[in-house]
C-alpha cells in the first residue's frame, strides 16, 4: 500500500536524518509527494525512474559536463516530476554545477536538500521506503534499488579490477563497515580501505 509522504514530512521527521533544506527556494516545492527514491550514479538514470522520485546525488556523475548539457539533463529529470534532490557536496565538483542546480530548482519549485559528506545514502533510502510503503513492499523495492545499482556497475564497467573496487566501496557504504576480499592464504586481494588489516587465524 502506498502512503502519501511529502518532502515536508521528511523534513519534519523525528528521525535523526540530518537533512536540511538549502538554496534560495527555501520552502518551495516541499509539498511535493515522494513516490520513490533513487541514487544518481549514471547519466541514463531516467530509464530506471517511474516518476516522483527523490534523487540522491553528489553531482559527481555530472562533474565533467558543460553547463548547457547539465541543464539538459535537469530538464529531462524534471519531466519525470521528481520530488526533489538530496545532495552530498563534494569539493571536486565545479561550482557552476551547484549554481545551475539551485537556479533551475528555484525556477521550477523543486526542493533541494543536503546531507553531510559522512552520511551514507542507504539509511535514508530504507527510511523513506518504509514511510511510503508497507514492510513487504519497501523490502522488495530496496532490493530492486540495490540490484539496479550493482547491475549498473557490472554492465557499464569492463575492467574487472575497477568493478571489484566499486563493488567493495558500495558494500562499505551500505554496511557502514570496511569490506575486503582475502585469498585462502589470508592475503588481501582488494579492500575498501587503503590499508586493510591482515587477517589472522586462530590455531586450536
Amino acid at each position: 500500500m502506498l502512503i502519501v509522504y511529502t518532502v515536508k514530512d521528511l523534513l519534519e521527521s523525528s528521525e535523526n536524518l540530518q537533512i536540511r533544506l538549502i538554496g534560495k527556494n527555501l520552502g518551495g516545492g516541499v509539498d511535493r509527494e515522494i513516490k520513490g527514491i533513487r541514487i544518481v550514479e549514471e547519466l541514463d538514470i531516467k530509464k530506471y525512474m517511474v516518476g516522483g522520485e527523490l534523487l540522491l546525488t553528489s553531482l559527481k556523475v555530472f562533474e565533467k559536463m558543460s553547463e548547457e548539457m547539465f541543464l539538459f539533463h535537469l530538464e529531462e529529470l524534471n519531466k519525470k516530476k521528481i520530488s526533489g534532490f538530496i545532495i552530498k557536496r563534494n569539493e571536486s565538483i565545479p561550482s557552476y554545477l551547484l549554481d545551475t542546480l539551485f537556479k533551475f530548482c528555484e525556477e521550477n519549485h523543486i526542493p533541494v536538500l543536503e546531507i553531510s559528506q559522512n552520511q551514507n545514502y542507504f539509511g535514508i533510502i530504507k527510511y523513506i521506503l518504509g514511510q511510503i510503503y508497507n514492510k513487504e513492499a519497501s523490502s522488495r523495492l530496496y532490493f530492486v534499488s540495490m540490484h539496479d545499482i550493482f547491475s549498473g556497475i557490472l554492465l557499464n564497467e569492463s575492467n574487472l579490477n575497477v568493478v571489484i573496487e566499486k563493488v567493495l566501496i558500495l558494500l562499505n557504504k551500505m554496511l557502514d563497515n570496511p569490506v575486503a576480499i582475502y585469498s585462502s592464504d589470508y592475503d588481501c586481494y582488494a579492500s575498501s580501505e587503503e590499508e586493510p588489516v591482515r587477517r589472522r587465524t586462530c590455531k586450536f
